[in-house]
């Protein structure tokens, strides 16, 4: 497969990714996150009158769905709900793309384009890319935090590496805006670095 049919192929595999994300169905909490981000973005703007008691539920700290709220209120409210699944998705491939950047570090670049197009490929994957409000932010953020913790060992910059700890601070606070337990996953990577 020469270089434009790598190209044509990867162009229709995103095609269809976005057609699935404009036409499929809201996922059964995207509503009850959607929400909550709009109250607390109601908050923020009201710089804290508007209390909202749903929007400071512990169980959903709601940082990734305050930021996709406001993404989403840059569109018409016709399309909120397509906008918010091009949103994930655009995060979703992200993590595909981190995944094999991760992969070119550990292995080589042929390994890592065969990675690539079997991660956008996977059948379970590729359906929650669009529709699922949570698991694709978490599985992003893991992976540009193993991306950014791989330089940081491989950089012998100061400078470099300071700025790699602050970026991992924030996708850690990201990801932990998803669910609060999102740092725990990383034991398993501390204890390999160990």
């Amino acid at each position: 497969m020469n270089i434009n049919n790598k190209n044509i192929a990867l162009l229709l595999i995103l095609l269809f990714a976005v057609y699935c994300a404009l036409t499929i169905g809201i996922h059964w909490d995207a509503t009850l996150h959607l929400q909550q981000g709009k109250n607390k973005l109601d908050y923020i703007y009201s710089l804290g009158q508007v209390k909202n008691e749903f929007s400071f539920s512990g169980f959903f700290p709601g940082v990734s769905y305050t930021i996709s709220a406001f993404v989403v209120s840059l569109f018409p409210e016709k399309f909120e709900f397509e906008s918010l699944h091009l949103i994930t998705l655009l995060i979703s491939l992200s993590a595909i793309y981190g995944t094999s950047k991760i992969v070119r570090i550990l292995f080589n670049k042929k390994i890592s384009n065969l990675v690539f197009i079997l991660f956008i490929l996977y059948p379970v994957y590729f359906g929650h890319m669009s529709m699922n409000p949570k698991d694709p932010i978490t599985a992003t953020t893991f992976v540009w935090i193993i991306y950014l913790i791989l330089k940081y060992f491989r950089s012998v910059n100061k400078d470099k590496k300071n700025t790699y700890v602050v970026k991992i601070g924030i996708l850690l606070a990201i990801g932990t805006g998803v669910r609060l337990i999102f740092p725990v996953i990383f034991a398993p990577v501390f204890f390999f670095l160990i």
